[in-house]
């Protein structure tokens, strides 16, 4: 249980864990510091932000705080996947990435 209120009735201590339903809450879920709970008392079911620190540490005491890995390398696996499909898309149209990019800081100043 949290020891938070909950957003719709207000009562305290009333907050507990939930799982999952469909692929937007996983995603949800897995990508941003956010976790589903649900209010005994009132039936109140949603995401609250749990910051980003308790996301990649998790919570409790230092000795069993962990730095999830899956998750930072599923990370630099899907920006780097879109680096290259992004370095593709420039070569089949045939435009090179250096003018476009200059054209950015030069606008930027």
């Amino acid at each position: 249980m949290r020891l938070e209120a909950c957003p719709h009735c207000g009562k305290f201590g009333t907050l507990h864990r939930s799982r999952s339903r469909n692929f937007y809450e996983r995603v949800v879920k897995f990508f941003l510091p956010y976790k589903i709970y649900r209010c005994s008392e009132c039936g109140w079911r949603g995401f609250r932000y749990i910051g980003w620190t308790e996301k990649l540490f998790g919570s409790g005491t230092p000795a069993r705080r962990k730095v999830a890995k899956w998750k930072i390398y599923s990370f630099v696996f899907v920006i780097f996947v879109l680096l290259i499909l992004t370095f593709l898309y420039f070569e089949k149209i045939g435009t090179s990435l250096a003018p476009i990019v200059k054209e950015i800081l030069q606008r930027g100043q």
